[in-house]
């Protein structure tokens, strides 16, 4: 495809989606099992070029804007870009976007990054002299008083994931009173794993990694432990290795989500201010599909205020109706 209006490209090609930066898997839409229209809009600003990618499904465009800095004017710009080339896009996603100025009223909140060194010696002088000789202890006294460690990567299609992600399913339930009501499959799915790193001892696993390595830079799915080992921390343990693994492999970086877990700010982590915010077409259909969003988020609210335990059966009798069971 090419040029559509002034500074702005749009593009399908390979090349077009390689230049996307950050490379990470919630930026690369081309990467992904979704149906809609997918490209890459080319913004063009004197010495600047961004490459911004689009997903467009029905009525909306979500934008692939994970860490891209971008100031309110250029957003407005891109939407309204899109808006007068799909007449049937009513609304415009913007996901953890790092926007920049205060000119606006958009919520922020954070989200962690690490960028990856070339080799695994300067990630081990990011942690204090204390912090390697713990990681070192944990590991000596699990091997001492368990049986021997083994760390174990596995590609999503591999036979021993199913079990992993039973046993992923049983800790989360532990640790977070969290079911997730999926089957394996359709958790890698919808969450994009690509890869499971697993601390085990004598065939137990005692600690997980959800991993998603599709591009340059990496995101980190989830990471949970058998609260009866916690005081080995086979969670941190094993977190230690999944960065060295990630140096081995080539990769840059490591995007963790938001949250205050305190190992999101260990191997230098990066602590930024990110927004998600949605910009509607300047017309009565979206100004109407600003009000139903906005009565949506008003009830989810105050569903998020009911007990976790309460919300799960809520959930199952709200999907036994939609299924017709």
């Amino acid at each position: 495809m090419g040029k559509c209006k002034d500074s702005f490209d749009m593009y399908t090609t390979d090349d077009a989606w390689e230049k996307v930066n950050p490379n990470v898997i919630y930026n690369r839409f081309d990467l992904m099992n979704s149906k809609g229209i997918k490209f890459v809009i080319v913004m063009r600003e004197k010495e600047d070029t961004k490459f911004i990618p689009c997903l467009i499904e029905e009525q909306t465009a979500f934008l692939g804007t994970y860490l891209l800095k971008l100031d309110y004017a250029e957003a407005e710009a891109i939407s309204e870009f899109i808006f007068n080339n799909w007449g049937s896009v009513k609304r415009v996603e913007y996901f953890r976007t790092l926007l920049l100025g205060d000119g606006c009223k958009i919520k922020r909140h954070n989200d962690f990054h690490i960028d990856l060194p070339e080799k695994t010696e300067l990630l081990e002088k990011r942690l204090s002299k204390k912090g390697r000789y713990n990681i070192k202890r944990e590991l000596r006294l699990m091997n001492e008083q368990i049986g021997e460690v083994q760390f174990l990567e596995y590609s999503v299609d591999a036979p021993e994931v199913p079990e992993a992600m039973q046993v992923y399913f049983k800790f989360k339930l532990m640790t977070h009173h969290y079911n997730y009501y999926m089957t394996a499959q359709e958790y890698i799915d919808k969450f994009h794993v690509s890869h499971i790193y697993v601390l085990q001892i004598e065939g137990k696993i005692l600690s997980l990694i959800l991993s998603c390595e599709q591009c340059d830079v990496v995101y980190i799915e989830n990471l949970t432990y058998d609260l009866e080992f916690s005081k080995y921390s086979p969670g941190q343990v094993l977190y230690d290795w999944y960065l060295k693994r990630l140096i081995e492999k080539g990769k840059t970086g490591l995007f963790l989500s938001g949250g205050n877990l305190e190992y999101k700010r260990r191997y230098g982590g990066i602590e930024e201010q990110v927004s998600d915010f949605v910009l509607y077409r300047k017309n009565l259909s979206g100004y109407l599909l600003k009000s139903r969003d906005l009565f949506a988020d008003n009830i989810k609210r105050i569903y998020m205020k009911i007990p976790a335990g309460n919300r799960e059966i809520i959930k199952r009798i709200l999907e036994k109706r939609k299924g017709g069971k």
